[in-house]
């Protein structure tokens, strides 16, 4: 593993000791254990999600492999006795081909490969997996599927984090960092909104021993009670109606004690497809639903599909791009799209700088590659991450 990747060169197992004993009786902050944490990373880091069942978006050979510096492959998906899928949605032959195969390469180019554990739908397996009885294998089968698979770090996408899941997510950090005291170690977090604004303490607890903390800001709207329409991924604006925003999500994690560069947040590569009456953000619902979302309304097939120089909008406030509609349009009959583009990305990643975030990570980077467009222009929003965020 290159050394601007690792935890602490030369690392004893008592200073890991110590540190593991300062997260668990809460003694002294793990920066205080071992100085020098916070420099085990590069200063900003954007993490490609690249998944087995969107393969054929985006063959391996047509990934812009210079924009990314790491990449999360998925998914490895916990069983409940701790051990592990690693089918990647491939099967249990292909999967660890193309496991291996994308490590391969990510190598060849300077990237670092990571292993994306779980998943939306994985909750119940992965606390199983994490519970006292089985964790000790857990990690066991953890490491050796990353060794033998050859990667370099693990996602750990624990999803929701509910209050009871906080033990058991901090006591699996704890034994994995210690265990792979050089790995690269991330996890996605959730938004907050105005309405839930509360942080996950455990997130907190955990910070200094993970690389990053990611927050996961796209879909940040729906047709929920007491909300009016609103974008997946608005920078800024939030309302009481409207209650969510990167800006206020972000504010919510520095309130709660989790530095700044220790943040990322989350760029949505994919689109949010809403029905009739409404074509726009900011209005009654009136019936309306989200008709497609991730892995259907990408941003590929929203250019391809929807998009009209017409009906294209930008919200100056929240800094991000929509679609609206008078009529049911589509094969998802969309009356209002909200999706990222080359200028809603920008405007991320100067005020990530600005605040001295530690990156982003992006969601996935198949739906954003255009295999009809000419060489060298099919990853138009990859090649924007990677100006915003790179810099």
């Amino acid at each position: 593993m290159p050394s601007a990747w690792s935890w602490i060169r030369g690392a004893s197992f008592p200073g890991l000791l110590t540190l593991v004993l300062a997260l668990v009786v809460g003694t002294t902050t793990a920066a205080q254990a071992v100085p020098g944490l916070s420099q085990r990373v590069p200063a900003r880091m954007l993490i490609g999600y690249y998944v087995g069942y969107e393969r054929d978006l985006m063959p391996p050979d047509e990934i812009e492999w210079s924009a990314l510096t790491h990449i999360a492959v998925g998914a490895v998906l916990p069983k409940r006795n701790g051990q592990l899928d690693l089918g990647f949605y491939l099967g249990p032959e292909d999967g660890p081909k193309f496991a291996r195969d994308l490590a391969k390469r990510a190598h060849a180019n300077g990237v670092v490969p990571m292993l994306m554990i779980g998943g939306a739908g994985a909750h119940d397996r992965f606390r199983s997996a994490a519970s006292p009885k089985h964790r000790r294998a857990f990690v066991r089968n953890l490491v050796a599927a990353m060794r033998n698979l050859g990667y370099d770090g693990l996602d750990l996408d624990w999803e929701p984090m509910n209050p009871a899941d906080q033990g058991p997510f901090k006591a699996l950090v704890v034994a994995l960092r210690r265990a792979l005291p050089h790995a690269v170690l991330t996890t996605p977090a959730e938004i907050t909104t105005l309405t839930f604004p509360d942080v996950p303490r455990v997130y907190r607890e955990v910070a200094p021993l993970l690389d990053r903390i990611n927050i996961m800001t796209y879909g940040m709207e729906g047709p929920y009670e007491g909300w009016k329409s609103w974008h997946s991924s608005p920078l800024d604006g939030a309302t009481p109606q409207t209650p969510s925003s990167v800006a206020a999500t972000v504010t919510d994690f520095l309130a709660a004690g989790i530095p700044a560069r220790e943040l990322g947040v989350g760029i949505g590569f994919f689109g949010d497809c809403w029905t009739a009456p409404v074509t726009g953000p900011g209005q009654d619902l009136r019936g309306s639903t989200i008709a497609a979302t991730d892995n259907e309304m990408s941003y590929t097939s929203i250019m391809a599909d929807y998009f009209t120089p017409s009906a294209a909008h930008f919200d100056q406030l929240a800094q991000v791009p929509y679609l609206s509609f008078d009529m049911p349009t589509g094969a998802k009959s969309c009356t209002y799209i909200s999706y990222e583009n080359q200028a809603s990305i920008a405007a991320k990643g100067a005020w990530a700088l600005d605040h001295g975030l530690g990156g982003a990570i992006v969601w996935t980077i198949n739906q954003g590659h255009d295999p009809a467009a000419p060489e060298g222009q099919r990853d138009a929003l990859l090649q924007a991450a990677r100006v915003a965020f790179r810099a």
